[in-house]
């Protein structure tokens, strides 16, 4: 049975700044959860699931997410005997579908006035998304990514079982690409590439680049660890 606890964050059905205009709240927010079971990468932190349009957050609230994610351990050094580390898990938003593309891209409609089509489509698109959002979770397809020491895998079901994966050693850079309508929420989808030949790509992850900088250092304290192993061993070998 799916175990954890998740919070609702409402800001009221609608706010007004003088700056940013109306920001749709309520309904439209973020669920901040830890829908994973159990296990040890849940308890690590709050894992960010987009419900519907983009997370109405404070600046303090997203300088904390990123604080977070910056001050999380890396653990591509630790000791071979230790086996596999998850470092972190996130779940993929609704960006990562075509239907939550087009809600985003609805939602940019009339740029940032106070009173625009955008916001208007917000609102009414709050049952569609959803929707979307909780046929997501459907327990034999439910999504999330792990990041660990040594790869970076797309696991699927209530029970994850690995679907997807590359090793650290497999790819040498990570893009960002961020489809239209993914902007609104913000999230974007990670690509890796081995010279030019993609091995992997995450789909609507919040907050990409966050997600890519620690993917990045983990690559590189496994890459480094990998070549001061190789160099120990040449020279054991010319003793």
């Amino acid at each position: 049975m799916l175990a954890g606890n998740a919070s609702l964050v409402c800001d009221g059905f609608a706010r007004f700044s003088p700056r940013n205009g109306f920001k749709i709240g309520g309904l439209i927010g973020s669920f901040n959860a830890s829908f994973i079971r159990g296990t040890p990468e849940a308890k690590r932190g709050p894992v960010s699931l987009m419900v519907s349009q983009r997370i109405v957050s404070k600046p303090c609230q997203l300088q904390a997410y990123d604080s977070w994610l910056m001050t999380t351990a890396i653990s591509g050094v630790s000791p071979p005997e230790a086996g596999e580390v998850t470092i972190m898990t996130v779940w993929p938003s609704i960006a990562e579908f075509k239907l939550g593309q087009w809600i985003g891209r609805g939602c940019m409609l009339g740029g940032g006035k106070a009173f625009s089509i955008g916001n208007l489509f917000a609102l009414a698109s709050i049952p569609l998304a959803l929707a979307l959002f909780f046929w997501s979770l459907r327990h034999w397809a439910v999504k999330r990514y792990r990041l660990t020491n040594r790869r970076v895998v797309i696991q699927r079901g209530i029970r994850p079982k690995d679907d997807a994966a590359v090793a650290m050693d497999q790819f040498d850079r990570v893009e960002l690409v961020v489809l239209p309508g993914q902007e609104w929420y913000p999230a974007g989808d990670l690509v890796f590439y081995h010279g030019p030949v993609e091995c992997l790509r995450l789909e609507g992850v919040p907050h990409p680049e966050s997600f890519r900088r620690t993917i990045l250092k983990a690559h590189t304290a496994f890459v480094s660890v990998q070549e001061a192993q190789q160099a120990q061993e040449k020279e054991l070998a010319a003793v």
